[in-house]
């Protein structure tokens, strides 16, 4: 098992295989890792207390985000109703270095709130979070504490799309990625329902991958692109995207692959003649746009998942967030020859702004399985943090 979970780049005996070809632990958690072929010495240490100090004088608190653990502390304070504010910029206060999107709990922000010190200082230890005070609005370097560089977090109304040609499967994903790891609440909403006045009463709306028809019906696309431009935000995940693809005004343009299959193939051999144009699971490194709201809190690179062959044109009028660069190569895992170079320059994770609101697009699903862990802080940033 630990081969098996460990393994950087699986071994195939054959191509044709029913499951993934790459689950590499490293990857899953965009960790450093590095091999040694003789024993290591450890030596077992505690976790340091994480223990947070008394507001006192001080005018808030500010702490780290880098990883989906933060992400489950941001959301557990945003449903508290504490407000809380990320720097879109790097800065220096009270002594700390903090990161761009580091979190800030301000008194200022709090004061319709007597008890939000108490509350914060309570899921603070519940997951383990150190908390900093922050002693002074002014930074020493960086924009200050009332700058419009330290954006407010809003509480989004959230609803997934729960019937139709909908994936039961990445249906399930999200389903158990608000309900037992995130813990947010979130609506079901079905399609005959999605009207001006339902969507008045959502911010977010998640469409699981499937096939859907919600822009075939001149009344519901303008719903949809009205609710946008008055600040709705819609996540599309894998081939959901499809819905998209060439649809005006948006700019998602799907890359074409042209199979050319010899229509005189004995029959034994055509599926595995079709393989060479499909992927069972394989791995790629992305590059990362951090400074922008989505990709807060990650370096510049993000190991991808991808389960389909499908790839995007890079967003010409839009925010790639993440993408393959032209020398993009698998790192681990089976991708057919001749779908690997409709990888190459594309996108994986994209924004276009539609008036206030917009649209995100996932092409692969970072929630898959509930475990590709590196994924799922896009997916919170993009609930919380790109309002």
């Amino acid at each position: 098992m630990a081969q098996v979970l460990f393994e950087p780049d699986t071994a195939l005996q054959d191509s044709i295989t029913y499951d993934i070809t790459a689950w590499s632990l490293p990857y899953a958690y965009g960790l450093k890792a590095m091999a040694s072929n003789s024993k290591i010495n450890t030596q077992a240490q505690s976790a340091p207390s994480a223990a947070t100090p008394p507001l006192g004088e001080a005018m808030g608190w500010g702490t780290s985000y880098d990883s989906f653990e933060d992400g489950k502390f941001l959301a557990a304070l945003i449903k508290a109703n504490i407000n809380v504010r990320y720097s879109q910029k790097p800065l220096t206060n009270s002594g700390k270095n903090w990161k761009r999107g580091n979190l800030f709990i301000l008194k200022g922000d709090n004061l319709k709130n007597p008890d939000y010190a108490t509350t914060a200082r309570q899921i603070a230890d519940k997951h383990q979070k150190a908390l900093d005070p922050i002693s002074t609005g002014y930074a020493t370097q960086g924009p200050d504490m009332g700058s419009d560089a330290l954006q407010w977090i809003k509480k989004p109304r959230i609803a997934v799309l729960a019937e139709g040609r909908v994936s039961s499967y990445n249906y399930g994903e999200i389903w158990h990625f608000f309900e037992q790891q995130l813990k947010f609440p979130f609506h079901q909403v079905r399609a005959n329902e999605l009207n001006s006045r339902v969507l008045d009463q959502i911010d977010v709306l998640i469409l699981p991958a499937g096939r859907y028809t919600l822009l075939n019906a001149p009344d519901k696309k303008e719903a949809l692109l009205q609710w946008m431009r008055k600040g709705g935000r819609l996540l599309a995940f894998g081939s959901a995207l499809n819905a998209f693809s060439g649809q005006e005004p948006f700019g998602l343009k799907k890359k074409e692959n042209e199979r050319e299959i010899d229509p005189l193939l004995p029959y034994e051999d055509q599926e595995r003649e079709s393989m060479s144009y499909l992927t069972t699971g394989s791995i790629y490194e992305a590059s990362v746009d951090g400074s922008h709201p989505i990709g807060m809190g990650y370096t510049k690179e993000y190991y991808s998942l991808k389960l389909s062959a499908d790839a995007y044109e890079i967003l010409e009028d839009g925010d790639n967030v993440a993408y393959l660069t032209k020398t993009a190569a698998p790192l681990a895992g089976f991708i057919g020859k001749k779908a690997q170079p409709l990888q190459k320059e594309s996108l994986i994770i994209g924004h276009e702004k539609m008036g206030r609101g917009g649209i995100t697009y996932f092409v692969d699903n970072p929630l898959y399985r509930a475990f590709w862990e590196n994924g799922k802080l896009f997916v919170v940033n993009a609930l919380f943090l790109n309002d």
